[in-house]
């Protein structure tokens, strides 16, 4: 699907392309690129989460039921919030990771 490493890559820019990322440059990241076209493939019918693992630095993987796994980590390890999922458009429920943690009494709104 995706990897750390195409949040630094511009969208629709070839990954064999010499030229690279332009450092200054504005627009959305391979990233941004290929999970809108993930999650806009799967529009009508989304993946549910099939099971979840954690691990004890605030990380987790959500396998889910088109074999995909999404994987959120930490980005720096200071106990802030590290993931929150929720979805958008909706009053729901939020699943925040803070501290390597799931968050307790969180202020949904």
């Amino acid at each position: 699907m995706t990897g750390s490493g195409d949040r630094f890559w511009p969208a629709s820019l070839s990954p064999d392309d010499p030229a690279g990322w332009d450092w200054d440059g504005k627009g959305p990241a391979r990233c941004d690129e290929r999970l809108d076209a993930y999650f806009g493939a799967r529009a009508d019918e989304p993946s549910i989460v099939r099971a979840i693992e954690v691990d004890g630095a605030g990380g987790f993987r959500l396998h889910l039921s088109d074999g995909f796994s999404l994987e959120p980590f930490p980005d720096d390890s200071r106990g802030h919030e590290e993931s929150r999922l929720f979805q958008p458009g909706t009053a729901g429920p939020h699943f925040v990771v803070e501290g390597g943690r799931v968050a307790q009494d969180v202020d949904w709104a």
